[in-house]
C-alpha cells in the first residue's frame, strides 16, 4: 500500500492594514477565489492574476449592447438606424466598456 508523503509547511503570519485587507479580498472575491490564502499564494507565484470573470462580464456587456443596437436597427421597424445622440450615448458606452477591459487586462 502506498503512503503518501507529508509535505512539511510553516505557517506564515503577516500585518495587513485594513484597506489593504479589504482590496485583498475585493479581488479574491473577483477572481473568484474561495480563499484568502489561495489567492495569496497564486498570486505571489504567477503574478496578479486576470480577473477573468470581471472581463468577461465586459465582453458580455459589449455583447448586449451591440444586440440593443442590432434589434433597434433589424427586428423593429418603427426604429430607425441610431443616429445623433443614440449613437453617441451607444458608442461612449461601448468605449467605457473597452476601456474597463483593458484596465482589468493590465493588472
Amino acid at each position: 500500500m502506498a503512503t503518501k508523503s507529508k509535505i512539511e509547511t510553516q505557517t506564515l503570519k503577516i500585518k495587513v492594514p485594513v484597506d489593504t485587507l479589504a482590496r485583498i479580498d475585493a479581488a479574491r472575491i473577483a477572481a473568484r477565489y474561495r480563499t484568502r490564502t489561495d489567492y495569496m499564494i497564486d498570486s505571489a507565484l504567477w503574478g496578479a492574476p486576470v480577473h477573468l470573470s470581471e472581463i468577461a462580464q465586459h465582453i458580455g456587456e459589449l455583447g448586449q449592447i451591440c444586440n440593443s443596437v442590432l434589434m433597434d436597427d433589424e427586428d423593429s421597424p418603427e426604429h430607425a438606424r441610431l443616429e445623433g445622440d443614440e449613437a453617441k450615448k451607444a458608442v461612449r458606452k461601448i468605449i467605457k466598456t473597452c476601456d474597463a477591459i483593458s484596465a482589468a487586462l493590465r493588472r
